[in-house]
Order: structure tokens, then sequence, then C-alpha cells
């Protein structure tokens, strides 16, 4: 990665019209839950500028499914993939009769978070980057050589969680690693933190049409270069 922080402030988050496209794809999948196939078209849409998407798919409020993929040219279609296996293994929908659980999908609110370009934290220890760090704003990643571990703004929502400097400690324990190392592994290069911006949009009710969710609280209006 050769960005820089301050080169990373430049371009911040995704592009909110591929955005907003890929989030209707993942509701036409999602009304079918139909898993996509490898063949499926939609399933390369591309969106400017992310780096990674998380899809929650919720009953009545109640989450359901979750997905979560790093950047590629099948990143959408595995996320929704792995949201939609998740769905269809709930044991509420999975108990519904054949001719119910056909329109089970119509029923699930989709919400899409897609992260922008990852914007490496400079240190030499976790704590350093405490004040790098929006709670309400970003989401954290952190490579350790070849692992990734990435937390976005939507899933720690769901255990009443936020982005914060000390959150890179469970992150390396995670991967396998100890955080006593990690001060180490930062000068090295083995290791690097990052925050990134999104763009998250969910919905209401299973009908009604997305809209941008900042700071944890739904914003009417839809998200467009000039507001973002």
């Amino acid at each position: 990665m050769s960005m820089t922080a301050a080169t990373a402030a430049m371009s911040t988050g995704p592009d909110p019209g591929d955005t907003v496209n890929a989030w209707y794809e993942v509701r036409d999948w999602v009304d079918d839950l139909r898993i996509p196939a490898e063949t499926d078209a939609g399933g390369t849409i591309r969106i400017a500028e992310s780096t990674g998407c998380c899809i929650i798919l919720r009953s009545q409020g109640r989450t359901v499914g979750i997905g979560t993929a790093r950047e590629g040219a099948s990143m959408l279609r595995d996320a929704a993939r792995q949201a939609i296996s998740n769905a269809l293994g709930d044991h509420a929908i999975s108990a519904l009769p054949d001719a119910m659980r056909g329109d089970a999908g119509r029923q699930l609110t989709v919400e899409l978070e897609v992260a922008g370009p990852l914007q490496p934290l400079i240190g030499d220890s976790f704590r350093e980057f405490e004040n790098d760090i929006h709670p309400l704003r970003h989401g954290i990643a952190l490579r350790w050589r070849d692992e990734w571990s990435v937390q976005y703004p939507s899933r720690l929502r769901l255990v009443n969680n936020r982005a914060e400097a000390t959150r890179f400690d469970g992150m390396a324990i995670g991967l396998g690693r100890s955080p006593g190392a990690s001060p180490t592994a930062l000068q090295r290069g083995e290791a690097t933190a990052y925050r990134f911006e999104t763009i998250d949009l969910a919905q209401t009710t299973p009908t009604s049409a997305p809209m941008e969710i900042v700071g944890g609280t739904l914003r009417a209006s839809m998200p467009t270069s000039a507001t973002l």
C-alpha cells in the first residue's frame, strides 16, 4: 500500500452512484433468495474506489444474514452469497413451507455498507491511533503479513460497539497474533493498521427505498458526490 494518510484523505469514500446501483442489485437477489452464480453479469458489478463491502439482511429487525468480502470483481457476489446462505439457514426461514419460503426474501430488509480506500495509520503502537479514528465515521482494518481483519461500522453497531484504537488488540488476537508483538510488527512493516470511510445504505421496510446511514442514523436523502 503506497497511499499515505494524507493522500488517502483526498479520496475517502466509494463512488455514490455505483454504491446505489449495487444496493439495487443485491435487493433483486434477496427478493428471490437467489445466490448469484459465477456467470451472473450483475455479480461482477464494480464500485469505484471501494475496498470491500458488508451486507446485512434483517427480518423485522432481527439479523438473519451477514456477508463480507474484500475488493475484487466478485466482491458483491461473494458478500451476497454469504448473507443469503445465512438467511436460508435461519431457523424461521428454513422452517417455512416451500410455497411460503419463495416469498421470504421479499420480507427482508437489505443493508449494504461499502468501504472506501484504506487509509494507513502511522505510528509505533495501536494506542497512537486513538485520535485518528472517529467512532461514528470510520471502520478499521488490520493487516498482519498476508492476513486481514476488517471491522465495519454496521457490524460493530450490531453488538453496540464502535471503531476505536483499542479494538486493534482483539483484531490481532483474532489473527492469531499477540498484541504485545504489535509495536515491533508495526515498525518492521509486518503489520499495518488502517481506517476507512464508508457509504452505508439501508431501508426501514422491505419495500422502501434505500437511505444513507450517517453516524448510525438514517438520513432521508440519498448520497451524492456533493454530500460526501
